[in-house]
């Protein structure tokens, strides 16, 4: 199982955190190319999904055991997510029968 919270940066009164609700998020497939690099490959048909709660919250269930990227469904198209306070990669590891919960995700969005 995968956790956590998606949050916007700032929120309604310019200072806070706002939930994000009603969107959907996937964890999309990491695969490596010939000359190493890891790339996301999203079906969204396919690819484990879960939709944001009005707190912001979200879980997949039933997730193969690998390595993921998350991914967010925006009006403006699917974006991969990276890590909030470094903006490094964020990727998900799935290991069978654990719980990984990525916690607090705060972003700057357009949207």
């Amino acid at each position: 199982m995968v956790t956590g919270k998606l949050f916007r940066l700032p929120g309604p009164d310019n200072t806070s955190t706002e939930p994000l609700s009603r969107l959907h998020i996937y964890l999309a497939e990491l695969i490596k190319t010939k000359e190493g690099m890891q790339l996301a490959s999203l079906s969204k048909d396919t690819a484990p999904t879960a939709t944001l709660d009005a707190k912001g919250t979200f879980a997949f269930s039933d997730v193969p055991p690998g390595r993921y990227g998350l991914m967010l469904d925006t009006p403006q198209g699917v974006v991969l997510l990276n890590q909030p306070d470094s903006g490094g990669d964020l990727i998900v590891e799935v290991q069978g029968g654990k719980v990984t919960d990525l916690g607090d995700l705060k972003y700057k969005f357009n949207f």
